[in-house]
């Protein structure tokens, strides 16, 4: 190969560097435009009142509720009065509902039913908390979070509750604490861990208040105008401070209270849910989740 077509590649080679890195300043700062493009609280109050960021779907919580920090550890299911409970639960000899087993652990629960359980086409919180109250380990403790479908199951995913906040265990695997497989219908087993739950002494004002939580969201750039953010959920719930060891560790989860927020993002066609939880100390993601979860 000769000097001037040697020349002429690294010119080239350097041609494309160039566009690479200018197209990449120029994403740049178009994002820094859209999340800044006239700063500071004012553009946020624009953003509310014009419905850019839209909060009409949701009735905004009390900004002066009150919080504590909570501790908690996974119950042994092998436990002598857990297991009565679960004799209780699982009905007299010869006449069993379910069959369960454990992990080797103890803190891992899984539960088939002998004869599938007939449960509403569209079950009403009402019908749910009545098969969770007759069926589960501390099922009054639960609430409904979202259900997902593959074929002909549907498993619904639950979230355990104290004083009615749900507590998230984070990452997204491990959110739902107990889940309910059903098929055609019918409810065929459940697996369910369950968490042992010690408030603080001490009781505060929660330091974040809704808009707040939602202003968060848009300055770091999780409410691109670009895409019509609407914000359908709002609540106050609990969430771990680190991320969740296994719960086979029977490790202890310190949780802090924040805000679960539910984000209906939508580009052209193209819609996607986003769910986010908003602390005094930062906004953590739940992994992206699909229209209609």
């Amino acid at each position: 190969m000769n000097w001037g077509q040697t020349k002429t590649i690294f010119i080239l080679c350097f041609f494309l560097l160039d566009i690479f890195l200018g197209y990449h300043l120029w994403e740049n700062h178009h994002e820094y435009q859209e999340r800044y493009e006239s700063g500071g609280d004012n553009n946020f109050d624009q953003l509310i009142s014009s419905g850019s960021i839209d909060t009409s779907h949701v009735t905004l919580p009390s900004s002066k509720q009150q919080v504590t920090f909570l501790e908690g550890t996974p119950v042994d299911f092998t436990s002598d009065s857990v297991h009565k409970a679960l004799e209780k639960l699982s009905g007299p000899k010869g006449k069993k509902v379910f069959n369960y087993a454990t992990d080797a652990s103890g803190v891992k629960l899984s539960v088939k039913f002998t004869k599938p359980v007939s449960i509403p086409k569209d079950p009403s919180t009402d019908d749910i908390n009545s098969l969770l109250k007759k069926y589960v380990y501390q099922g009054d403790h639960y609430n409904f979070w979202k259900f997902d479908k593959k074929g002909s199951t549907t498993t619904y995913h639950f979230v355990q509750t104290y004083n009615d906040y749900q507590v998230y265990s984070i990452p997204k695997e491990k959110v739902s604490t107990l889940n309910v497989q059903t098929k055609n219908g019918k409810a065929i087993s459940y697996d369910q861990t369950y968490i042992h739950i010690q408030p603080a002494n001490q009781k505060m004002t929660m330091p974040v208040t809704p808009m707040e939580a939602i202003q968060q969201l848009w300055e770091q750039n999780y409410l691109p105008i670009t895409k019509n953010p609407s914000i359908t959920t709002i609540h106050l719930c609990y969430i771990n401070m680190v991320t969740a060891p296994n719960v086979e560790d029977n490790a202890t989860l310190n949780y802090i209270p924040a805000w679960y927020i539910k984000v209906k993002l939508k580009d052209g066609s193209d819609v996607s849910t986003k769910e986010y939880f908003v602390s005094e100390l930062n906004v953590k993601s739940i992994d992206d989740q699909d229209q209609g979860d």
